[in-house]
């Protein structure tokens, strides 16, 4: 069984940070290339918010109310004037359907999208739509938050100086960090900052007699166990998963490090051998003064910027888990690129259909064309197919729409796109993840008073 377990924990620990490395969610990814999105709730007046994007001189902004056909074509043209007594056939339901675009997956808020360029002044016509009460926001590509992972490195740094085992401490420690580098979010931070503490307590007694049942008899160390899981989840049910599958690689490095450490002993002339049991050691390697208050600060100063994200982001509460359109996995409620190239397909080649046929299963039209040559009358044949020539035309000729339309949003991703839902890129704390974290930083504070008055773990 012991042979087993020494293949086992080496392979595990490194399934364990492939996983984290390859499932990570980083706030730093775009939901659209070329376009930022703005949304406000749906009830707001439409004029009010086009008069804000004017006044915020941003120039090329997608609009619902600025949406006509996508195709150019005049309107006294026959293909038109069928198109009007028609548009309600599904064969022409497109037109209709890609006005979900402009709104969220509950149909809560409406959108606007804002190209690239004009970025800069989004901020702005946030600002004014503020000022006329209105709390919008806006899907802006958020900065890696990279105060969380210098912090947890730093505090890393400081308590393996005060470690009696650094390299034990440090290894350990890797896939708590890396899954931290991976998920950079407030709670997972919060949440480090416990199990950190955890593990520089074990590094304190490893190897000495009765280390794990003194450890578990220490029932704040249980707890905080807990606290970290259950806080990992306030971020998502995947940051949860990736939690927990960082701490089954975590406990396989310690096996891994423990096999490896007996294997040396094994192979040396005199090992040495500790007197003292653990329940006679200090847990904070006699620095109690200075791990508590530095652990504490640090679970104190991620708290405070929770905090202030939180005043800053007005609309945080219910935009956290907002789902805007993207290039994602397919989703039925959104019109595709090819739901497109069917709607012209229908449109140009309708008044030209045979009455006999099926319209959705004609791919291929024929009918004659009159001209006069020098008195004669000639006909001639014009032939339509729909084939993937047609949707290349079609795609191509999006560009020359005379105006802003929701299709150049989507061909701005490119001809392999898929219109899903994804949650907006800000990362916000809800106010669940809030009060976990302050749960952690209590639970430090806990532990800080407790050694104080001589109660609880040891000093």
């Amino acid at each position: 069984m012991k042979k087993y377990i020494c293949i086992a924990a080496p392979i595990i620990s490194l399934l364990c940070i492939l996983t984290v490395f390859t499932f990570r969610s980083l706030p730093a990814s775009k939901l659209w290339n070329q376009y930022a999105v703005v949304y406000v709730p749906v009830e707001t007046s439409d004029q009010l918010v086009l008069k804000a994007i004017s006044a915020s001189e941003i120039t090329g902004a997608v609009t619902l109310s600025g949406q006509i056909l996508p195709v150019n074509t005049s309107k006294n043209s026959l293909e038109y004037s069928i198109f009007t007594f028609n548009k309600d056939n599904p064969d022409f339901a497109y037109s209709q359907r890609r006005s979900a675009y402009f709104f969220d997956k509950t149909q809560s808020y409406r959108l606007y999208y804002i190209p690239s360029q004009e970025k800069s002044k989004i901020s702005t016509l946030l600002n004014i739509l503020s000022s006329n009460g209105i709390k919008g926001g806006a899907d802006i590509s958020a900065s890696y938050p990279w105060l969380l992972p210098v912090i947890s490195i730093l505090l890393l740094i400081i308590l393996s100086l005060f470690s009696k085992n650094p390299v034990f401490f440090l290894l350990s420690s890797f896939l708590p960090i890396l899954n931290l580098f991976c998920n950079p979010f407030y709670q997972m931070a919060e949440a480090n900052c416990l199990i950190m503490l955890c593990l520089f307590f074990i590094s304190n007694v490893w190897q000495r007699k009765g280390a794990i049942s003194y450890l578990l008899s220490k029932h704040t160390i249980p707890v905080m166990l807990f606290i970290s899981v259950f806080c990992a989840f306030t971020c998502s049910i995947k940051s949860g998963f990736m939690f927990i599958i960082a701490s089954i690689g975590t406990l396989a490095i310690i096996i891994t490090y423990k096999v490896l450490e007996d294997l040396l002993n094994s192979k040396s002339a005199f090992v040495p051998v500790y007197i003292r049991p653990a329940k006679k050691i200090s847990l904070f390697s006699s620095k109690v003064n200075i791990i508590m208050p530095l652990i504490t600060l640090s679970a104190f100063g991620i708290f405070g910027v929770i905090f202030i994200s939180s005043l800053a982001s007005p609309t945080s509460s219910s935009s956290s888990k907002l789902m805007l359109p993207a290039n994602t996995q397919a989703e039925e409620s959104l019109p595709q690129l090819e739901d497109y190239y069917k709607w012209t397909w229908n449109f140009k080649t309708y008044p030209y259909k045979s009455l006999n046929t099926e319209s959705e299963n004609e791919l291929f039209v024929e009918y004659p064309k009159y001209s006069e040559d020098n008195g004669l009358i000639r006909q001639n044949s014009l032939v339509m197919a729909y084939n993937q020539s047609f949707k290349d035309s079609v795609y191509e000729n999006i560009d020359s729409l005379q105006y802003e339309s929701i299709e150049k949003v989507l061909k701005s991703e490119g001809k392999d796109f898929t219109g899903g839902y994804a949650k907006t890129n800000s990362y916000t704390v809800d106010i669940f993840g809030v009060i976990m974290s302050l749960i952690c930083v209590f639970m430090l504070l806990y532990i800080y008073i407790s050694t104080i008055i001589r109660k609880g773990i040891k000093k």
